[in-house]
């Protein structure tokens, strides 16, 4: 399930999933006020507004659902919960939304492309210790970003 910014009532869309034991959220980047000039619509589409963010994480505690990180739901898969995830590295994944996920007291799981570590839009370094200190789960999202559906074998 995608965290995009369509217009979905995010209470809707969980009421309607009653026998899931977990919801995974993948979100890429949050913004201020619209998504960085100059990423492609395709990419943009995973962005989501702090405004949005916010939003989903009320609704998914008024809900009485817990947010728990990739691991903690590889310990214990009965746990009805939400899973929050940010890929790439996107630089308001840690400078906008983890300081909203701070606040909430909650816990999410930072996927890093390698490549993109220190490039405009990306997290440095230092981004991701401060995530790492502030109890957030830091895992690899590759190496490049390669696409693998469009390559082909040679045989």
């Amino acid at each position: 399930m995608s965290a995009g910014n369509r217009n979905v009532n995010p209470e809707r869309s969980v009421e309607r999933i009653p026998h899931t034991k977990s919801i995974w959220l993948i979100y890429h980047d949050v913004y201020q006020v619209e998504p960085l000039s100059g990423v492609p619509r395709y990419a943009a589409m995973y962005h989501v507004s702090k405004n949005n963010f916010t939003q989903h994480l009320s609704t998914i505690l008024s809900l009485g659902r817990h947010i728990i990180t990739v691991s903690e739901f590889l310990q214990d898969k009965t746990k009805d919960s939400v899973i929050l995830t940010f890929d790439d590295g996107w630089k308001g994944a840690f400078e906008i939304a983890l300081p909203i996920l701070q606040k909430f007291g909650l816990k999410a799981t930072f996927f890093i492309t390698r490549d993109f570590v220190g490039r405009a839009g990306f997290c440095d370094h230092e981004l991701i210790l401060q995530a790492a200190q502030a109890g957030m789960e830091i895992g690899v999202h590759g190496t490049t970003h390669r696409m693998l559906s469009p390559v082909r074998v040679r045989r």
